[in-house]
């Protein structure tokens, strides 16, 4: 497992800038050029070499030194073929995101350069990347143990529908709090806990990450007032507390989701479900510039967006944009009691 940053040389072309937690193989080192040169017009890109493949993702930051003023450069991971490249997708934008955010970046891909280019900040922003680039190792490392758990879990995965019914409400909860961006501590029965995990992240899979919310420990005891903790050893809710508000929507998608033949399929569903109730606090965040009943911002939905939501979807909505700390745009919606009826 590597992670590699890689750029374009004005000069010499497609170059490795620095890669961990070693230098890769002249053969890796060939491919990701190769794959750099191949992703002009697609910046996700997969390729597959023997065993193992390279998932890269290629994006531009803005430079004063280059032509055209901007640089580009390549953020790529190579782990083992059988995991599926989607799982680091959001690994990926999230490394991309935060090099892009740090302003004069680009003069740490100058750092050989020193001699004909001279700037002070050259060697700062050399220290920044390579400490960024530390800290996404980290979190790949952690992303790699959590997805081969998975896929020991595998052969005796544990369905949405068989959760639902072991756990009832718990699922509903957990669902909850990972859509208000709380904290989630599974904790008592590893085995049940990773199982969890499974369902979660097929859930929220392109909808959320789940790397920095879903925490995973034997012992349930010395864990922050912060989270909702759920022992899954016994099957209660340990303790935390998060708003009720989305329960009814969620509970009503996992009976529904019952109801698709296939855990696939239902899968799929919640996951469709849930990424309507994001949609649609983009959408909200947007026009609601002023307070609107629920019938009225209902209709908007379904006049410009051709979505039909039901009222209790709206309270959901309305957490959604509370966590994103939009508490101007979800205070607009006016609700009343009888709303979620």
């Amino acid at each position: 497992m590597n992670l590699v940053f890689s750029y374009f040389d004005q000069i010499k072309g497609p170059e490795i800038f620095y890669s961990l937690p070693e230098e890769i193989s002249e053969k890796f080192s060939k491919a990701i050029k190769g794959i750099f040169d191949s992703t002009i017009d697609n910046p996700y890109f997969e390729y597959i070499l023997k065993d193992q493949k390279i998932i890269s993702l290629n994006f531009e930051i803005p430079s004063d030194w280059a032509r055209g003023n901007n640089e580009m450069v390549m953020i790529s991971i190579i782990s083992d073929k059988d995991l599926k490249s989607e799982h680091f997708y959001d690994l990926l934008k999230e490394v991309s995101n935060k090099i892009k955010s740090d302003m004069n970046i680009y003069k740490s891909l100058y750092i050989k350069d020193k001699t004909t280019v001279e700037d002070k900040e050259i060697d700062e922003k050399y220290t920044e990347l390579r400490q960024l680039l530390f800290s996404s190792f980290d979190k790949l490392e952690k992303k790699i143990k959590e997805l081969k758990i998975m896929e020991l879990m595998s052969s005796r995965e544990l369905s949405l529908a068989g959760a639902h019914r072991v756990f009832g409400t718990i699922i509903t909860a957990c669902i909850s709090c990972i859509l208000q961006e709380k904290p989630l501590v599974l904790c008592g029965d590893i085995d049940a806990s990773n199982a969890l995990l499974n369902i979660f992240n097929r859930i929220f899979l392109d909808i959320h990450s789940l790397d920095d919310k879903v925490t995973i420990k034997k012992d349930c005891h010395d864990i922050s007032p912060n989270c909702l903790v759920i022992n899954t050893k016994l099957g209660i809710f340990d303790s935390g507390k998060i708003s009720d508000e989305a329960h009814n929507a969620i509970s009503r998608y996992l009976n529904e989701a019952e109801k698709k033949g296939n855990d696939d399929a239902a899968i799929i569903f919640i996951r469709q479900r849930l990424s309507i109730l994001m949609k649609v606090a983009d959408f909200l965040k947007e026009v609601l510039s002023e307070k609107k009943s629920i019938k009225q911002i209902i209709k908007v939905i379904k006049s410009d967006l051709r979505i039909k939501i039901k009222n209790d979807e709206l309270y959901a909505v309305q957490l959604i944009l509370k966590a994103r700390d939009e508490e101007e745009v979800a205070n607009r919606i006016i609700m009343s009691k009888l709303n979620n009826f």
